[in-house]
Formats: C-alpha cells, sequence, structure tokens
C-alpha cells in the first residue's frame, strides 16, 4: 500500500503542517509586531525631527533676541558712559564756575570794604547827614551785606551755585546801574 494512504503516515504530516502553519503565523505576527514597533519608531523619529526643528528656530529666535539685547545693553552703557562723562564735564565745570563766581565776590566784597573805609573816612568830617556821600555810604553797606550774603552761601555749599550765580549777577546789575548813574 502506498504511504499516503497509510494514517499514521498522514496524521503525522497534518501535525507538521499545523506546526509549521502555527510558526508561520507566529512569524507573520512577529513580522507585524515588528512592523508596528519599526513604524512607531519611525513616527517617534519623526516626530522629534520635527520637535527638534522647532527647537532649533526657537533657540534661533531667542540667539537673535540675546544678539539684539546685547546690542541695546552695549548702546546703552554708552550712553550711560556719556552722561557719566557729561556729568563729570559739568561737574567739574560746575566747580569751576563756583570758584569763578567765588573769586568775583571776594574781589567786590574786597573793593567795597576799602571804598567803604574811604567813605567812612570822608563822612568823619562831614557835617550834612543828606549828603551824597552818607547815601553812597548807606548804598554799600547794602552791597557789603549782599555779597558777604554770596560769600557766605558759596562757602557752605558748592551745590547752590545757581543762587550764586543770581545773586552776583544782580549786584553787577546794581554795579552797572550805579555806573550808569
Amino acid at each position: 500500500m502506498s504511504s499516503s494512504s497509510d494514517p499514521s503516515t498522514s496524521t503525522g504530516t497534518n501535525k507538521r503542517a499545523s506546526t509549521i502553519i502555527i510558526e508561520d503565523a507566529e512569524s507573520n505576527k512577529r513580522v507585524k509586531i515588528a512592523d508596528d514597533v519599526l513604524e512607531k519608531l519611525l513616527e517617534s523619529e519623526f516626530q522629534q525631527g520635527a520637535n527638534l526643528s522647532r527647537l532649533q528656530k526657537k533657540l534661533s529666535l531667542k540667539a537673535t533676541n540675546l544678539e539684539k539685547a546685547q546690542q541695546e545693553l552695549y548702546a546703552a552703557k554708552a550712553d550711560f558712559d556719556k552722561v557719566r562723562k557729561e556729568h563729570a564735564r559739568a561737574k567739574v565745570t560746575c566747580e569751576e564756575r563756583t570758584s569763578a563766581v567765588t573769586k568775583i565776590v571776594l574781589r567786590e566784597l574786597d573793593a567795597l570794604n576799602k571804598e567803604s573805609k574811604y567813605i567812612r573816612v570822608i563822612l568823619k568830617h562831614e557835617t550834612d547827614l543828606n549828603s551824597t556821600w552818607k547815601l553812597r555810604y548807606e548804598e554799600l553797606v547794602r552791597k557789603i551785606k549782599a555779597y558777604e550774603s554770596a560769600r557766605d552761601l558759596l562757602s557752605m555749599d558748592k551745590n547752590i551755585l545757581e543762587g550764586a550765580l543770581v545773586i552776583a549777577k544782580v549786584l553787577e546789575a546794581q554795579k552797572g546801574g550805579e555806573h550808569s548813574e
């Protein structure tokens, strides 16, 4: 008889075929799982690439913003340095002006005191109480007080240069008015 009609051989072949089919199905499952995993990995890699691209754009934008901020900082620092130098120059100029005004005030005060002494000597011999010399002496006393006030202000604080300059201008105007009379 033929071996194909032998039931024991047929059962063995069926078992083997069944095992091969099961193994093939399991292999197909594993291949499908591997394909799914590979697809998910590719999707993940693509997503990571897209995320990386977005991050690179953000980083580039931040770098640009940082560069702009640094340029603004350098410009602000340059402006600050310029203002600081101008302030230093103004301070020196202010001190020079204060010194100049102080010298003017002291010089005028000295001149007024000398003139005052001269007029006092004349007044000792003057009998007319309404004389020009007496009026001139009273005006000198007022000017001396004004110059002494200016001198005191200058010696107290150099920051009140503005006030001293105004006083000096007023006194100069008075002096100019005196010469025009």
